[in-house]
């Protein structure tokens, strides 16, 4: 994708600079990673998935597992490019249980 050449490493030490002290950092593919979280229960996840198929899968793993008022925060929802982000949402979620943040980005939180 576009940002195929980011470097994880500098991508980390950026937020960690920022103060991110608190925030655990995984490189790899949703489906390889979250499997390991199957027992845990999560109060924000950020989700930069951009396709359908990615995003299917991360809302079925962690919307059950959400605190209540917990929030996944989805970063393409309406962009442009990632109509596929859109879709997901739109279908596992539902397109009224979004608030949007400006013209990308939405998120919902669990009740």
């Amino acid at each position: 994708g576009k940002y195929r050449d980011n470097d994880f490493e500098m991508v980390k030490e950026a937020a960690l600079k920022k103060g991110a002290e608190n925030v655990r950092f995984y490189k790899g593919k949703c489906n390889e990673i979250l499997p390991s979280f199957s027992n845990s229960q999560f109060c924000f996840a950020h989700l930069n998935c951009d396709t359908y198929l990615s995003n299917k899968y991360c809302i079925k793993f962690l919307k059950d597992r959400m605190v209540k008022g917990g929030m996944i925060y989805f970063s393409g929802y309406y962009g442009k490019y990632t109509f596929g982000e859109t879709e997901a949402v739109n279908k596992l979620i539902g397109r009224d249980n979004i608030t949007k943040t400006g013209e990308i980005g939405g998120y919902w939180i669990k009740q």
